[in-house]
């Protein structure tokens, strides 16, 4: 779902992916995906990651390892962009769930780390808004929705710059046709903690993974 937007004199193009839309993975159980109507993968089998069902994924978590995702910049020319920012619901992963679970969640653009995010927990206590009836509640519930920038002054998150040396000239040096969003939890974390990640039918967000593109 792409939607067109003004602002000002500059454009605003919004990019809606859809969890499960990934065009890479390698991670490592324990790991799972669920629809809105029922599980989509056994529970624990990181090879059933690439079933081709993984398009209706709304929710997917995974203990470590990297999931990719591809964003097409679409007739936007890279010289012209002049923001991007990039929002999803998620938190930690843990049997069922707990509270205080921190994780180290690595996030990079092209290949190239940005910073580390560090979730605070896998979080159940409270039943997710938009879970469905057959989730049940000894479950995780939902995320935090968490919004970083990429701007001429570098990498921001949650208002706060996290990453000096990448702005938003360095992505446009890039030269890309789209934007390739690698989400982490890497071996050498002190927090080895997963990640869950949401889609519009889970958690409290209605929305996949939200690319903004501010351009000319």
């Amino acid at each position: 779902q792409i939607i067109k937007r003004e602002k000002r004199e500059n454009k605003i193009t919004r990019i809606e992916m859809p969890i499960g839309n990934f065009i890479d993975a390698n991670i490592y159980a324990p790991c799972g995906m669920a629809g809105e109507w029922s599980m989509i993968i056994e529970e624990d089998q990181p090879s059933f990651f690439y079933n081709p069902n993984r398009v209706n994924a709304e929710l997917l978590w995974f203990q470590k390892g990297y999931i990719t995702y591809r964003f097409p910049l679409n007739k936007i020319k890279p010289s012209s962009v002049k923001e991007v920012s990039i929002e999803l619901e998620l938190c930690s992963e843990t049997a069922y769930y707990k509270e205080e679970w921190p994780s180290d969640i690595t996030f990079s653009i092209a290949g190239i780390e940005l910073f580390t995010y560090c979730s605070p927990g896998d979080f159940g206590k409270t039943r997710g808004l938009l879970n469905p009836s057959w989730w049940p509640d000894s479950n995780t519930q939902y995320g935090l929705l968490k919004k970083f920038y990429i701007t001429n002054n570098g990498v921001y998150i949650d208002d706060k710059r996290v990453n000096e040396s990448f702005n938003i000239n360095t992505l446009k040096k890039l030269s890309k046709d789209y934007i390739e969003l690698k989400i982490e939890i890497k071996d050498s974390s002190e927090h080895i903690g997963g990640i869950n990640i949401f889609g519009k039918k889970f958690g409290n967000y209605s929305q996949g993974i939200l690319l903004d593109i501010t351009h000319e």
